[in-house]
Order: structure tokens, then C-alpha cells, then sequence
């Protein structure tokens, strides 16, 4: 299994226009959260199709495959896009580590900025949530 390279999924994201936010593990990470160290980079693309389109050909570069309890980059038809843009949340080995594609994150994300991350690799910038939010269970007040 690759190591995780954020700044090689990024910046192949962003090569292809690919209209997304970071959340998980590595958000924390770039807001210095107490949290230990992640294995994958979590990010929740916009569902219009034309960026799925993006993100089925940033798939492509990335070597992007279903990571399964079984399997590990398992390959998978990226078109027709709502084969694979119907589910909630895509698990998928790369050739950059873990990359979980979150279409319904648990939290509200409001808002969208830029912030660097320095890494071995070289500072870079990725979008992140400005502010977060937690829905309340149904029948909460």
C-alpha cells in the first residue's frame, strides 16, 4: 500500500479542476487539532456533473481503485459517473495512499477557504471548510 501523499492528491485534483473541500483527519491536521496521525485524505467534491466529470478523469491520473475488505485497488468503470456517484462515500487506493471521497460528510460545511499545509513535499494550498457545523438528531431541539 502507497503512503500517503496529500500534496500528490491534491495537486492532482486541483490539475484537473476537481471542485472540493478537505475534512477528516487532514483538516485537523492543518487546524492543529489533538487528533492522532491519519492514513488517508478525506475530501467532498461538489456532485454537479460536470465536476464529477472532472473527478472521474482526476480518478483516472490517480490510478484511483475500490478498496474493498478483500481487495486494495480493485478497478472500477468511471463512466457512466452515477454508477459510482450514487453512494454516500467511495473508499479508493491510489497511487498517492488512501483517499475516502465523502459525498454526505456528518458535518455542515459552511463556508470555503484556502489554507497551506507544508509538507516534506513543499507547502501547498487546499480548500477547507471555513466553518463547521453538527446536525442535531432528529426530534433535538
Amino acid at each position: 500500500m502507497p503512503e500517503l501523499d496529500i500534496a500528490g492528491v491534491v495537486r492532482l485534483l486541483n490539475a484537473h479542476g476537481v471542485r472540493y473541500v478537505v475534512i477528516g483527519g487532514v483538516a485537523a491536521m492543518v487546524h492543529d487539532l489533538p487528533l492522532p496521525a491519519t492514513v488517508d485524505i478525506d475530501v467532498t467534491p461538489s456532485r454537479d456533473s460536470k465536476n464529477l466529470e472532472r473527478l472521474a478523469q482526476a480518478f483516472e491520473a490517480l490510478e484511483a481503485g475500490w478498496l474493498t475488505a478483500d481487495e486494495a485497488g480493485t478497478w472500477f468503470p468511471r463512466h457512466p459517473v452515477e454508477s459510482w456517484a450514487q453512494y454516500d462515500t467511495l473508499h479508493l487506493m491510489t497511487k498517492h495512499g488512501l483517499l475516502d471521497i465523502v459525498f454526505t460528510p456528518m458535518v455542515l460545511l459552511e463556508a470555503t477557504r484556502t489554507s497551506s499545509l507544508d509538507l516534506r513535499s513543499g507547502p501547498f494550498r487546499l480548500p477547507m471548510p471555513e466553518r463547521w457545523s453538527f446536525p442535531l438528531p432528529s426530534g433535538s431541539s
